[in-house]
Parts: structure tokens; C-alpha cells; sequence
């Protein structure tokens, strides 16, 4: 058998209607910039026990957690798939986070060779992030309740349309776009956990746990406003306070024409972090600011994703 070329793995994927009903064909297709997929993943442990002689204790299989992760470009014919799986529900094409999370059927494909099938997914995490000069990314990580092996490949029609890069984007802060941000990231975490039961190796259900957005900008630093907003709650402090500096973000991620585009926009980030290095060989400063999102009244105000 004639070696396989490692270029070739693609994750298919498609919404499910519901639970134990997986889809019986793919609608998105996501090629892979990284070294990364998924895994039936058993989970096998040691099981020591007194012996006769001194060798180490035979392994057991004591379950299994199918899923893993994958990472590509950012593209505008998987955004609406990716934005409604890990913040809920999407009408639209605004997606807002909601408890009751779809589920959707994965195929892990190395074509001619290998496929695995994946019932009952769920994201976990999104991260969305850029640099400049670069393409912008994004990673799932991704728990599923049922994986088979050898399952029949689908037909794999790989996306053509533009991947984003770094001169797509615009992020607005507090209203204002300043052009200084020199990278973004955003990971929305919805803490997924396997609800396990008296199933054998098969799991009963997944479960999201507490709802988090985090990220961090990168800006060249032109004044200390942002060091005195984080420790002193506002642009113009000079003492510092109990105060929470806060202020609506967008990132925009445009195609220059205005046809597709993906927007991550919270009414309400909190600083969490500030920081503002030295740089020896004379270079500007690049500030760093760690944000969270605010609890909002309305949940779907603290964190939206808006694809045209």
C-alpha cells in the first residue's frame, strides 16, 4: 500500500435536528490549516493490584471521550455554522448564546483511507484570532457521545471562497476605530462536560457550563489612556479605584467589498489585564490589554457574532 499524503484530512460537518438523530450527509466542509482532528479518544488506566512478581499492572479500558479539535482559516461559507454550534441559536444571521446547544454530525475524513464518524457533537470553544500580515484563524474544540470507525466516507466538496486575512479587519472600541490594534483574539468557552452513565462506553448527554468570552488586544501605545482606564476606571484618572473600566468592543472582519462579513461585537468588556513592555532596541510599544465580557441583563448583549 502506497504511503498517504498528509495534506489530505478534512472535517465535514452538518446540524442535527436532535439528539441521537444524526445527519445523514455534510453541508460544510472545513479544510485544516494545522495538525489537528478528532479522536475516538478511549480513556485506558492501570489497575494495580498485589502480584507475584514485579511487572507492572495490565491496562483497562474504563471509557471513551470522542471529540478533539481542529483549527482552519476564517471563511464566510462556515461562519454561520461555527457562530450558531457554540453560542446556540442564530436568526437572521445574528447568533446569541443560549443554554440549550445544538448538536451536529462530524466526519474526520483522510480520503481513500480513513473516516470516522462523529454523532451528537457539540462546541465547546471558539477562538477567533489575527495578527497582522497574517490570515485569521479560528479553533474548536469539539465533544461528540458517539464516534465509528470505518464509517463511510461522504462526499467531501472543499470551499473556494476567500479565507480572511488580517487587512480585513477593523476593531472598534468604544466607539472609535482607531487603527492601532495590531492583533485580536477572542475565545468563547462554553465549558462543555460529558454527562456519563450506566451506557458501557457509550456517554448519556454533554452539558454547557458558565458562558465566557475572554480575548486580548494588541495596540501600539500612543497614550496611557488604556493604563489608567484599567487602574483607575477611567481615561483621565490619577488615583486608583474600586472602579471597573468598561466599554462596547466590535471586531469586524470585511471582505472590502461589503458582501460577506463576520462582526463579534459586546455591548460591555471588562479589562482584565494591562500591559506595557520596554523594548530595548528602540522598537514602539505594543500595549496588551486582557478583556472578559460583562454579565449583561439581556444575555444576547454580551456577546453577539453577525454574519452577512
Amino acid at each position: 500500500m502506497p504511503p498517504v499524503s498528509g495534506n489530505t484530512r478534512v472535517i465535514c460537518a452538518a446540524k442535527q435536528t436532535a439528539k441521537g438523530s444524526p445527519a445523514a450527509a455534510p453541508t460544510v466542509w472545513f479544510p485544516l490549516e494545522s495538525d489537528s482532528a478528532l479522536n475516538p479518544n478511549r480513556e485506558i488506566i492501570t489497575l494495580p493490584e498485589t502480584d507475584a512478581s514485579s511487572q507492572r499492572a495490565g491496562s483497562a479500558v474504563v471509557g471513551a471521550s470522542p471529540g478533539g479539535g481542529w483549527s482552519g482559516w476564517w471563511r464566510d461559507s462556515s461562519a454561520l455554522f461555527l457562530a450558531e454550534m457554540v453560542q446556540g441559536v442564530i436568526a437572521a444571521g445574528v447568533a446569541t448564546p443560549a443554554q440549550a446547544m445544538p448538536y451536529f454530525t462530524a466526519w474526520d475524513v483522510i480520503p481513500g483511507v480513513q473516516c470516522t464518524k462523529y454523532d451528537d457533537c457539540r462546541l465547546s470553544q471558539l477562538t477567533v484570532a489575527g495578527t497582522t500580515m497574517q490570515g485569521i484563524t479560528y479553533g474548536v474544540e469539539a465533544m461528540a457521545l458517539k464516534a465509528t470507525l470505518g464509517a463511510t466516507a461522504p462526499t467531501i466538496t472543499l470551499p473556494t471562497d476567500l479565507k480572511f486575512s488580517y487587512p480585513h479587519v477593523a476593531v472598534t472600541v468604544g466607539g472609535v476605530t482607531p487603527g492601532t490594534h495590531n492583533s485580536f483574539s477572542i475565545v468563547v468557552n462554553r465549558n462543555v462536560s460529558y454527562l456519563r452513565g450506566d451506557m458501557g462506553l457509550a456517554i448519556y448527554d454533554t452539558w454547557a457550563g458558565l458562558y465566557e468570552v475572554t480575548g486580548q488586544l494588541v495596540r501600539i501605545y500612543e497614550s496611557d489612556g488604556d493604563y489608567r482606564k484599567f487602574h483607575g476606571g477611567a481615561a483621565a484618572a490619577t488615583v486608583l479605584t474600586t472602579t471597573i473600566f468598561t466599554e462596547a468592543l466590535s471586531i469586524l472582519l470585511n471582505d472590502t467589498v461589503g458582501a460577506n462579513t463576520a462582526t463579534f461585537a459586546s455591548a460591555a468588556v471588562e479589562y482584565t489585564g494591562v500591559t506595557t513592555p520596554i523594548n530595548l532596541d528602540g522598537t514602539p510599544i505594543m500595549q496588551t490589554l486582557e478583556f472578559s465580557t460583562k454579565p449583561q441583563t439581556v444575555w444576547a448583549d454580551n456577546f453577539k457574532i453577525t454574519i452577512t
